[in-house]
């Protein structure tokens, strides 16, 4: 009979940046940590992606191919285009385009989203309720994480 033992990290961790040494064993210390990691890691993520975004701007390319990995850059000051959709279909239309290219033009976008308040009222409330919305959902596993603040 083999019995596996999960592998423990140290008690004590030290911090990137700072050089601090903490205790991550204890709840304290472990929030403590994942705050300051967290911190760190947006920074240290934030200065990579400048990095390779300097360098496909110099190559002229989104797409880098480097020793070890492939990077996809994407992006940058004028990468996203942000419509004032009023402006457009009035100026558009007075330019003559048809209703039918205007509707291909600007879509409308629905979207439905189940307020968990209200379901739980409904099922309270009437059984024939309760099954309908249990017949209508799912679970399904959610990721585990935390984050500090």
């Amino acid at each position: 009979m083999t019995t596996e033992i999960e592998p423990r990290m140290a008690a004590e961790l030290v911090l990137p940046g700072s050089g601090e040494m903490v205790d991550v064993s204890t709840p304290d210390g472990a929030g403590y940590a994942l705050k300051a990691l967290d911190g760190w890691y947006g920074e240290l993520r934030d200065y990579l992606v400048s990095v390779l975004h300097e360098e496909a701007e110099q190559r002229g390319t989104k797409t880098l191919h480097l020793a070890e990995v492939t990077v996809e850059v994407w992006g940058g000051p004028d990468a996203r285009l942000v419509w004032d959709v009023e402006k457009l279909r009035d100026l558009i239309t007075q330019a003559g385009l048809p209703a039918e290219r205007l509707d291909q033009l600007i879509r409308t976008k629905v979207t439905y989203d189940v307020d968990g308040n209200v379901a739980r009222q409904l099922r309270g409330a009437n059984p024939a309720y309760a099954a309908a919305l249990d017949a209508a959902v799912e679970h399904a596993p959610a990721r585990r994480g935390a984050k500090a603040k």
